[in-house]
């Protein structure tokens, strides 16, 4: 029998499962395709970046053709959460390698997504927002568009309010153990972005990167906060970071030579986060460097929230 703790993490990973894969990767629909007002849906919303619970407006327009609008931090909006390809998948290992023999489309599912919805961003994943059918919804196709407050927009969405209302989905594992937290535990925390950027008089592509950020001081040295840096993109890009309190260090190398033919966008493929509820990041140093070691002249960095 499961133990409660892997029932718990089974179970959340159904529901947003389901919601991913009868959404596809643009988020067409919700899942379920049809509830009552006061039941709990998920949409897929496609690669979205300013998406989050407290930031996020959803707003329903029923078949009568009127509004109802549920604003950022409601309670009815339950979760937003990022979902992410195995990375043993099909997709992963096909686009990364250029095999496509007996590997399910992956190859082309990949190149897809990166082409078309993160535009070579490669920290590539499906938006999922959870949220509740609000009460006075008409019978009928009602549409939901969901905007963030940096204006980030997704929709129209169609779902089927059915006669009735019903109530709430409440999270609960073996033994009755409330599991609504643990859908917010899944959220993306607060955290700062760092970009690169290439000279584009120099077509060389940086085979290892190192730069310095400095923050304002962390709990190891007397402030708030744990400095972390976030890899998202491991199979791309090996990525060894320290940090005092203050000065963060981090080294990235090229993780293969399958990327030798890259072109200059793919210095996005070095982007990584710093998250811990630290502030003040900034960049200090950047220094680029080619597979021989030679310097590379005009690689920066930009910090930028989210």
């Amino acid at each position: 029998m499961m133990n409660g703790l892997m029932n718990r993490w089974c179970i959340l990973a159904m529901v947003a499962l389901g919601a991913l894969t009868l959404s596809g990767c643009g988020g067409v629909t919700s899942f379920p395709v049809s509830a009552k007002v006061g039941e709990t849906i998920s949409v897929a919303t496609g690669w979205t970046t300013t998406f989050d619970r407290l930031d996020l407006t959803v707003t329903f327009t029923d078949s009568n053709g009127d509004d109802t609008v549920i604003a950022a931090g409601d309670p009815a909006i339950r979760a937003v959460i990022n979902l992410y390809p195995d990375p043993l998948s099909y997709m992963v290992v096909g686009t990364r390698t250029g095999y496509r023999k007996d590997y399910r489309g992956g190859k082309s599912l990949g190149s897809l997504a990166s082409r078309n919805h993160t535009d070579f961003d490669p920290d590539l994943y499906q938006t999922i927002v959870f949220v509740d059918l609000p009460v006075g919804l008409s019978e009928g196709i009602a549409e939901v568009i969901f905007s963030s407050d940096a204006g980030e927009a997704y929709g129209p969405v169609s779902i089927n309010v059915l006669p009735g209302t019903g109530t709430r989905t409440e999270f609960v594992g073996e033994g009755g153990l409330d599991m609504n937290d643990d859908l917010l535990a899944m959220e993306r925390t607060p955290h700062h972005t760092i970009d690169f950027t290439g000279d584009a008089t120099n077509q060389l592509l940086a085979e290892s990167i190192e730069v310095t950020l400095t923050h304002d001081p962390d709990k190891t040295a007397g402030g708030s906060g744990r400095a972390f840096a976030v890899n998202p993109r491991g199979e791309m890009k090996n990525l060894f970071w320290s940090d005092d309190g203050i000065t963060m260090k981090v080294f990235m190398t090229r993780a293969s030579s399958l990327e030798a033919d890259l072109d200059l966008w793919d210095y996005k493929f070095f982007k990584f986060y710093v998250t811990g509820d630290v502030t003040g990041v900034s960049v200090a140093t950047v220094s680029a460097f080619d597979i021989d070691g030679n310097p590379i002249i005009g690689v920066a960095a930009q910090v930028r929230v989210p």
